[in-house]
């Protein structure tokens, strides 16, 4: 079986069909031998009595006179018989006497015989008023005769086995020789060849088809989020490069002010202020990159819980999301149930919370009015925005998916927003209504 498994696809079908080949022919010589057997048997067999069964019928059934049982019983001991009669006493011919070395008892129930050099075969028939006669006959050179043909027809099985092998192993070479060439395009393939996908002249529902399209599709697919991966590369780099260059060019007004002796303390306290929301928000960034690459699986099994007091957390980001967002015009209610507990970690819900309330304020107008209501069983987050068709509902999940594509941003965030619903086992509930806005909430 080890050296089965080590053999080569190709080998193995020839090897298979070899087999299945060659168990053929053997159930198919079997078979034949068996059916000539009972027909040589048969034939044997009525050989054997038909000259006694013809002197039967002459000597007893054309006479009614007793002394023709006798002359018919003298008549059988003159052949190789042994006769068991009604009264079962055993009369054995001299003939059968001289061949056999057992008593007749001793073999009067079997149906072979053989001594030293002879095999026998024993075959039984019943007379009226003799008894039941078993002829002896010689079936020796019958038997030698089907060893020879026996050894003969393995020999020739043995010879078409290998002739067999190597037949199918050409065939199956050769039918094989179009996932030889699949697997060297395979190997040239690449992100950056011109060449990109496989081709295939066979009918759409040949195997070696079917594998060819499902091989285009993951690389079309693997194509599509290495795309996905290199404008994410572009997003992020875009999200950590505008802070700094506000803080950058914020210090440059400052310098210039400096230099000209006209910088004043509210000049400071508006870069203060831009420095703080860019750092905050490049601190958002950071978590979301660390949480993604610390969180690979969604069995929660990375998330640290605490007991937290729900209605401090959510001031807390309220606050944040003000201040992030201080150019626009944003009222940020909380309807937050009293000595509310949850057992969750800080960064992961914090994210959450995070994506769901700047995806509403981005896609909104100036004026953007945010509810978050938080229950024992349920927190949800609702907002002025803009509507949400049926069609979106499903793919704004979708990791990297870009409802406007000319906005640059990371384009992770609700479907980061499922995973963590996920690895806490909340279920996401929405509902968008046109001209009234959306809604998440998240069930426990």
């Amino acid at each position: 079986m080890k050296l089965f498994k080590n053999l080569k696809t190709s080998e193995k079908l020839s090897l298979s069909f070899s087999f299945i080949g060659f168990f053929s022919l053997l159930f198919f010589l079997i078979l034949i031998n068996i059916t000539y057997f009972f027909i040589w048997y048969s034939e044997q067999k009525e050989m054997s009595f038909s000259e006694m069964n013809k002197s039967y019928s002459d000597y007893i059934l054309e006479s009614d006179n007793p002394e023709q049982i006798e002359i018919f019983q003298a008549y059988l001991l003159t052949k190789d018989t042994l006769i068991i009669s009604d009264d079962w006493d055993l009369i054995c011919s001299p003939w059968v006497a001289k061949k056999i070395r057992e008593e007749p008892e001793e073999i009067q129930n079997r149906f072979l015989y053989k001594d030293d050099t002879t095999i026998y075969f024993i075959y039984s028939e019943y007379y009226e008023g003799i008894g039941e006669v078993k002829v002896f006959f010689d079936i020796t050179s019958y038997l030698k005769g089907q060893i020879s043909i026996i050894q003969i027809s393995l020999i020739f099985m043995i010879l078409i086995f290998f002739l067999h092998f190597f037949f199918w192993k050409i065939l199956t070479r050769y039918h094989l020789r179009d996932l030889q060439c699949i697997a060297q395009k395979v190997s040239q393939l690449s992100l950056s060849s011109t060449e990109k996908y496989i081709h295939c002249n066979l009918p759409k529902n040949d195997e070696i088809s079917i594998l060819v399209e499902a091989l285009n599709s993951s690389y079309r697919a693997l194509e599509e989020e290495t795309q996905k991966l290199k404008q994410f590369q572009t997003d992020v780099s875009h999200e950590f490069k505008t802070p700094l260059m506000v803080m950058q060019s914020r210090l440059d007004v400052l310098q210039k002010k400096h230099e000209k002796w006209m910088l004043s303390w509210s000049d400071q306290e508006v870069f203060f202020n831009i420095a703080r929301k860019s750092i905050m928000r490049m601190n958002t960034l950071i978590e979301t990159l660390f949480f993604l690459s610390r969180c690979e699986s969604s069995d929660g099994s990375c998330l640290q819980r605490e007991n937290v007091d729900m209605k401090w957390f959510f001031e807390e980001k309220k606050e944040e999301i003000l201040a992030q967002f201080s150019e626009k015009n944003i009222k940020i209610l909380l309807n937050i149930e009293d000595n509310l507990i949850y057992h969750i970690e800080r960064v992961s819900f914090s994210i959450l919370l995070s994506n769901v309330m700047e995806n509403a304020i981005k896609f909104s107008d100036w004026d953007i009015f945010i509810t978050l209501t938080a229950k024992k069983d349920f927190f949800s987050i609702s907002d002025n925005g803009v509507w949400i068709s049926e069609l979106e509902r499903e793919k704004i999940f979708e990791k990297f998916y870009r409802k406007d594509t000319n906005k640059e941003w990371f384009w992770v965030g609700l479907s980061l927003v499922k995973r963590i619903a996920l690895m806490y086992q909340w279920k996401i509930e929405l509902e968008s209504k046109q001209w009234e806005g959306t809604e998440f909430r998240f069930i426990f």
